[in-house]
């Protein structure tokens, strides 16, 4: 369809893609998918001596913090868990001294889904929560996409991989993230109620006020807002105050001395993949690299608005430099967190000309070896600026030519 046709119908893009492109597409799947494999096998399967820790725990990496932060909140042991040093104790004697110190960075909100996965076992815990992720980023995709060769691309991509494998919840947040914006239009208080569960990842919001304003879309401003303010007031009573007051005094400060830790190469902060911490692994200081953050997000929030203020492109192309934005707007985002790339990408591909298709490719790619061997820091960040300008470029110009382009959604 065209895209002024498109326009009247956001809710739904089809699928006209040729045999041949699909089996391209197909095969450089299965090459991404090669290194999250192996990871796989080493994490589980791979013949390994005295781990000194439970292995279901070490595979499972951040789900197991997961799993014990909601133990700890069951406690109410809130000064244990947003105590580093406690916390990687209680770690290391409920699953074994070889597990890796840890942090707990998120806010109280999360603990209410800590709380419900740690009522299972680690083991089948970890196995629903991923299920979790995967099903409901599926759902996001397929209700607001008819197509399903873009779910396809999305849930077997290197990010939905390393996102699975990490344990984490990258997968939820685009869920809400992608659905939200897919019906923005069509079911704008549903919208503002699916981006109000971004509280759970408020990092990955900040462009999300800037669609609403520039769009006009007033009608998911209330819900958002009611939403978001609904799960904050639900930890406050389920937790009580402590659990905010130690968030605020400690977790906050432990954020900090994380990110503003001095860049030595660890495997922790090349799991980042943010403009900040590739200024820091060039040997930028704490001023530089926050002021060339600040700067890119100003111009991804700008990006975004132009876009929906204009309305222009389609609203596949909309969605997708949103979502782009998102993860480039904040200092605080790893490889976990590429999921909504993915769907970026997979909205993108079709539209894009072959020189643009390079570094759709490439993002689509490096997130499925981040677990394997170290990348060059600066390689994530500068292949999620080249997908914004992309993701700019195809809207832009869609919007210029007045529907008389066609535009295929993958």
């Amino acid at each position: 369809m065209t895209v002024r046709a498109a326009a009247s119908q956001p809710a739904k893009w089809h699928t006209r893609t040729n045999p041949g492109p699909r089996r391209v597409i197909a095969g450089v799947a299965a090459v991404g998918l090669l290194p999250p494999c192996l990871v796989l096998w080493i994490l589980w399967f791979a013949p390994i001596g005295d781990l000194a820790a439970d292995r279901a725990a070490l595979a499972a990496r951040d789900f197991s913090d997961l799993w014990a932060a909601g133990r700890l909140a069951g406690q109410n042991a809130f000064d244990v868990l947003y105590d580093s040093a406690r916390l990687t104790a209680f770690l290391r004697d409920t699953f074994g001294s070889g597990m890796p110190g840890q942090i707990w960075p998120y806010p109280p909100p999360t603990l209410l889904l800590a709380v419900l996965v740690a009522q299972a076992p680690l083991f089948w815990g970890f196995i629903l929560y991923t299920a979790a992720g995967l099903t409901a980023l599926g759902c996001a995709i397929r209700r607001g996409i008819a197509s399903w060769s873009v779910c396809g691309l999305v849930l077997f991509s290197p990010a939905m991989a390393e996102n699975a494998l990490a344990g984490q919840n990258g997968a939820l947040i685009a869920a809400a993230l992608v659905g939200g914006l897919l019906c923005i239009e069509t079911r704008p208080r549903l919208a503002g109620m699916l981006l109000g569960l971004l509280i759970f990842k408020p990092q990955l919001g900040l462009v999300v006020p800037v669609c609403l304003i520039a769009g006009r879309h007033w009608r998911a401003v209330l819900p958002a807002l009611l939403t978001a303010a609904a799960i904050g007031l639900a930890s406050l009573l389920v937790f009580g105050p402590d659990v905010w007051v130690d968030y605020v005094l400690h977790a906050r400060p432990q954020i900090a001395s994380y990110l503003e830790a001095p860049w030595t190469g660890t495997d922790s902060q090349r799991m980042f993949v943010s403009i900040f911490m590739a200024m820091r692994a060039l040997g930028a200081d704490l001023a530089l690299a926050y002021a060339v953050q600040t700067v890119t997000a100003l111009m991804a929030a700008g990006l975004v608005w132009k876009t929906w203020r204009r309305q222009a492109g389609s609203p596949g192309s909309r969605v997708a430099l949103t979502l782009i934005a998102a993860v480039v707007a904040s200092p605080w985002v790893h490889g976990y967190d590429m999921p909504a790339v993915a769907v970026a990408i997979a909205l993108l591909l079709p539209a894009a000309r072959p020189w643009q298709r390079l570094p759709l490719g490439l993002t689509w790619m490096w997130p499925g070896t981040l677990s394997l061997f170290p990348l060059p820091a600066i390689l994530p960040s500068v292949s999620l600026l080249l997908m914004l300008m992309v993701a700019s470029q195809l809207s832009l110009a869609i919007g210029a030519q007045g529907g008389k382009k066609r535009l295929q959604c993958a």
